[in-house]
């Protein structure tokens, strides 16, 4: 596992970021790679968990990476979240 850390103030704004997440799951019908395996990493919200994980060191980076490189930057979650989720 290579865990190289984040620098704090990336990891703080990722944090604050992920924190806006209300886990309402709204977005997932919405979402194309969720939608094709049901694969909860492959969602918006767990997008989002990895992303906080990540900024708190809890997961490696490259175990992270795919899930994170599949998402499709369509944005189709950001337009429906009720919490303003500013995915992009």
């Amino acid at each position: 596992m290579n865990r190289r850390p984040i620098p704090a103030d990336l990891a703080d704004r990722l944090r604050a970021g992920a924190d806006q997440c209300v886990l309402c799951g709204m977005c997932l019908p919405r979402c194309p790679t969720y939608t094709l395996d049901r694969n909860e990493a492959e969602s918006p919200r767990g997008r989002i968990a990895l992303i906080a994980a990540l900024a708190e060191g809890r997961v490696d980076p490259e175990a992270a990476a795919p899930h994170l490189d599949r998402c499709l930057d369509c944005l189709a979650c950001q337009d429906l979240c009720p919490a303003k989720v500013s995915y992009g």
